[in-house]
């Protein structure tokens, strides 16, 4: 179980590995924040953001957290509906999100994870209920269980100086020397089909791995919105799976027909629906051998880390080695 731990941790770190290249006309990746799409979205300001946290409301009773001051650039969402609210993934354990949301809502609030990495779940320990994926490998269940402690926390660089931007001020309670993802509780299994009822709002749960195997997004039909898209963003998509993400791939696309907007786990939101189609057509390119690949890393120490960096404009695929039938 402990290469199920690892595997989930190594995607964090590729993503960091690449970040010369993901801004190499910047000196420093902070210089290119913030990204302009946040410009045009209403920003919701309250202390409960810790000076992290930048709020946004993005739709009535939707909101977006965006943490621009660590490299990830994380979001999770909170949605708010007349029964109950829903808040889709907990950031990194960097603020509080619990002293966030509640100052946002009175209504009772229960997570729901997109995937268990721990830039999602990292606040999970902060709610009584958790909602998550049930994966075959048990990611899901090994990752609640065990957390991610301190020494794995600085060992995947996860967090570190580096990481963090010097435009942010980080909240008071954060202390790098203590940094960790405590262990979690999984109250209910999501199943694929299943209608999350929060009164005035209904999310529908799709199983799209790829990424992670336990990913899933959400379809709110009513208000235009695909939530997760497939842990698609504006940088780069890490690949664990291929045949699954090119699966995941093609129904995102299909289910881009009843949505206007997607909301990435990373970087930007409120983008066009349209990008699930164009995230459908690079993979099939990827399958078919005529997508062309621009960096291909070799770690000589570490052979997992290999991968083919496709790119198609907006965004690369990091696709491993592995998975390509390469050595």
């Amino acid at each position: 179980m402990k290469r199920l731990l690892l595997i989930t941790l190594a995607a964090v770190l590729l993503v960091l590995l690449l970040a010369p290249t993901a801004a190499s006309a910047q000196e420093n990746w902070w210089d290119i924040l913030p990204r302009p799409e946040w410009s045009h979205l209403t920003r919701v300001e309250t202390t409960a953001d810790q000076g992290w946290f930048e709020v946004y409301k993005i739709r009535p009773n939707v909101y977006a957290f965006y943490t621009p001051g660590n490299y990830l650039e994380s979001i999770c969402y909170l949605f708010v509906g007349t029964k109950r609210a829903m808040l889709f993934d907990t950031s990194m354990n960097i603020g509080d999100l619990r002293q966030l949301t509640d100052r946002l809502t009175d209504k009772p609030v229960f997570v729901v994870n997109s995937h268990s990495d721990f830039d999602h779940v990292g606040c999970n320990y902060e709610y009584s209920q958790v909602w998550a994926f049930d994966d075959a490998e048990g990611v899901a269940r090994y990752n609640a269980a065990h957390g991610l402690t301190h020494e794995e926390a600085v060992e995947t660089g996860l967090v570190d100086p580096w990481s963090m931007s010097p435009a942010k001020t980080l909240p008071a309670h954060f202390d790098y020397d203590t940094y960790c993802v405590p262990p979690y509780t999984i109250t209910h299994w999501v199943k694929d089909g299943d209608l999350i009822d929060l009164g005035n709002m209904k999310l529908k749960v799709y199983s799209t791995p790829g990424h992670s195997p336990n990913y899933i997004s959400l379809l709110d039909r009513k208000h235009g919105l695909l939530v997760g898209a497939g842990a698609w963003n504006p940088v780069i998509l890490p690949c664990d799976d291929l045949k699954a993400y090119t699966a995941s791939a093609a129904k995102l696309a299909r289910l881009s027909k009843q949505a206007d907007y997607v909301l990435p786990g990373h970087c930007v939101t409120m983008v066009s629906a349209k990008w699930m189609v164009k995230m459908d057509h690079a993979f099939r390119a990827i399958n078919r051998g005529t997508a062309k690949h621009y960096v291909d890393d070799t770690y000589p120490d570490n052979p997992e880390w290999n991968a083919r960096i496709f790119d198609f404009g907006y965004f690369q695929v990091s696709v491993p080695w592995s998975e390509l039938g390469l050595p």
